[in-house]
């Protein structure tokens, strides 16, 4: 028993140590420019159902409701990058399950609007977290922040992933953008696909 334990904390160490390795080179990768963007098709409700696959352990370990709210939508396949939305929205996903207390909820949302000959891709991250102080919104996309509270310190966090999106999205030819309202924290991204 003592042994599994052990083995336990070893793996989520190891995958602490991973997850910051790996973040680390992509904030790398985006600041030197050397990150190439591809555009293939993608399919929305695709995306979405795989990345959810990806953080159903996690929303299930803190027993957490996931809810999707989607319009009608005119394109349900677009040209863009699979892997770098794929780690936008695993991004802005695993913070709202890190940071919301247990059995709280937590939503995803998505939905399209026309921009000129392209269409606009919107989807958008709530929760109701453990909350942050209005100033450090200011600093949520700037890397390595976090905000200084008794209650973070004790969550692993590189304070990088927001970074990261907002990059990626910028890079995309798109916008990040998150606010406070209510007790809940929405995080908002925004690109130009082609339908």
């Amino acid at each position: 028993e003592k042994v599994a334990h052990c083995l336990d904390k070893i793996s989520l160490a190891s995958q602490h140590l991973l997850d910051l390795i790996n973040e680390v080179l992509d904030m790398s990768r985006i600041e030197s420019g050397k990150i190439s963007l591809k555009k293939e098709p993608v399919n929305l409700s695709q995306l979405i159902s795989d990345v959810l696959i990806l953080v159903k352990p996690d929303l299930m370990k803190k027993r957490q409701t996931l809810h999707i709210r989607s319009s009608a939508l005119d394109y349900d396949t677009v040209l863009g990058d699979t892997l770098h939305l794929q780690k936008i929205l695993l991004n802005l996903l695993s913070n709202a399950i890190k940071y919301t207390p247990p059995e709280q909820d937590i939503t995803i949302g998505l939905h399209e609007e026309p921009d000129g000959d392209k269409i606009k891709v919107i989807f958008t991250v709530e929760d109701t977290g453990i909350g942050m102080t209005p100033e450090f919104l200011t600093r949520i996309f700037t890397p390595f922040e976090r905000a200084q509270d008794s209650r973070i310190s004790q969550i692993s966090g590189t304070g990088l992933g927001m970074a990261i999106v907002k990059a990626l999205a910028e890079r995309m030819g798109g916008q990040v953008s998150a606010r406070l309202e209510d007790g809940r924290f929405t995080a908002q991204v925004s690109w130009k696909a082609a339908g």
